[in-house]
């Protein structure tokens, strides 16, 4: 069997750093959502072998480093229930059969709480969920989820109605650890303290046997000294009520974050929205984030970056939707307009929004990170000059066409209505990036 050493060796480096670091003695290590466990340089290296083997052999290794430095484990449990069964991509797959096999039982690290992610089942499939962790384990922490990442606003609806759901079954079930997570990936548009009424919501479910919105609003106002309302309405940054009514975004559409960054030549996603009044929409939403910053003068600085960002999908969201339609119609009038007012009105919402989310990023994290959004902002406003340069060059006949505009518009992917997309690079381009 071939062991990649310096694998192993970078583990034992990480953790010797966070002992140093950190006076906890409980570390998370993860092992979550390793959808090719065994496949890839592992298969030519090693052949197909049973990813319940894989997964025990790693754990034995990791589990004597952290026990090296005086830690005391936990990690995420889907990959044993992956393990049940590898070809389904559901996460959290009951197993064939309703139980763990032995082999399955016997990889899981006796010494190590195992946490159960969960954010967004309903409660009798919890209750399967938390039932079957029982044969794996009677040391289990469960994870919900403040449903921020992968938007420039934050999607109350789904977290409010999630924990509803999560929270009184585990209590039902005697779970003494619950950790509210708050996720980041592929770059965060949304701020950290926008999850600030989720972290409520959850400190409530602590303390209360049971909680409603009142309730949790009311103790917002007395802890955090902040209108509770105008946290709860950042879900309208991708809840839109002609879309989801009073349902709430359950299926966590994200339209904010691929309606700022999509091309506006391109237009990616533009037949999924262009029934919509979206440049209302967002108008509305800028006044009232701006009407928060003056009610909110602790987060004075947090909803006037929301605002400039309402502002700026208010200009740029159907601008792509715009400059079809006018030169489908031969409208030269209409792409004269787009060309010399609206997208300048475009490049300047996009220009303030750049320096507000940079000023609040330096008084909340730290400096590595933001090159990511030099560059996704500096590449916004150099495609918008080089979109300027092109109509006008069309308007003036020094190109007969521009051929983006003739290409007939099709749903993403063959989706109608809105979608999560969680990648930035799926919604700059069509091309592989």
């Amino acid at each position: 069997m071939q062991h990649p050493l310096c694998t192993y060796e970078f583990i034992d480096a990480m953790i010797a750093s966070a002992a140093r670091i950190f006076r906890s003695r409980t570390i998370h290590i993860g092992c979550d959502e390793a959808w090719n466990l065994g496949l890839g340089n592992y298969f030519w290296n090693n052949g197909l072998r049973p990813k319940a083997e894989i997964l025990r052999e790693h754990l034995e290794r990791v589990m004597a480093i952290v026990r090296k430095y005086n830690f005391t484990p936990m990690m995420w449990s889907d990959m044993f229930f992956r393990a049940e069964s590898p070809s389904v991509k559901e996460e959290y797959h009951i197993p064939p059969g309703g139980h763990f096999s032995e082999a399955t039982k016997q990889s899981v690290p006796q010494d190590t709480q195992l946490v159960y992610w969960e954010y967004i089942r309903d409660n009798e499939s919890i209750r399967q969920r938390l039932n079957l962790h029982l044969e794996l384990t009677d040391n289990l922490a469960v994870a919900g989820h403040i449903r921020l990442n992968r938007s420039v606003g934050a999607n109350y609806s789904l977290t409010f109605r999630a924990a509803a759901d999560l929270l009184p079954t585990c209590k039902a079930h005697g779970i003494r650890h619950v950790i509210a997570t708050v996720w980041g990936d592929n770059g965060p548009e949304s701020h950290l303290y926008g999850a600030l009424l989720g972290m409520q919501l959850y400190a409530e479910y602590q303390y209360r046997g049971t909680v409603d919105g009142q309730a949790v609003y009311a103790a917002f106002q007395r802890c955090v000294h902040a209108e509770p309302n105008d946290f709860a309405a950042l879900r309208s940054f991708d809840e839109i009520p002609a879309v989801h009514g009073e349902a709430g975004n359950e299926q966590a559409h994200n339209p904010s974050r691929w309606l700022l960054w999509q091309d506006p030549l391109l237009g990616l996603f533009d037949w999924n929205v262009k029934d919509l009044d979206l440049e209302v929409h967002y108008q509305d939403l800028a006044v009232r984030m701006n009407g928060a910053a003056e009610r909110n003068a602790a987060f004075q600085r947090l909803f006037e970056y929301y605002s400039l960002a309402a502002q700026a999908l208010a200009t740029k969201a159907l601008l792509g939707v715009r400059l079809y339609e006018a030169y489908q119609e031969g409208d030269k009038r209409a792409l004269s307009d787009l060309a010399y007012s609206r997208i300048a009105e475009a490049r300047q919402a996009i220009a303030k929004l750049y320096r507000a989310h940079y000023e609040l990023w330096q008084e909340t994290y730290m400096d590595e990170g933001w090159e990511i959004f030099d560059i996704r902002y500096g590449g916004l406003l150099a495609r918008l000059d080089t979109v300027q340069d092109r109509l006008i060059a069309f308007l003036d006949g020094e190109n007969p066409a521009i051929p983006e505009l003739e290409r007939t518009r099709l749903p993403y992917n063959g989706k109608e209505g809105l979608m999560l997309e969680t990648q930035y690079t799926r919604m700059v381009s069509a091309s592989n990036l």
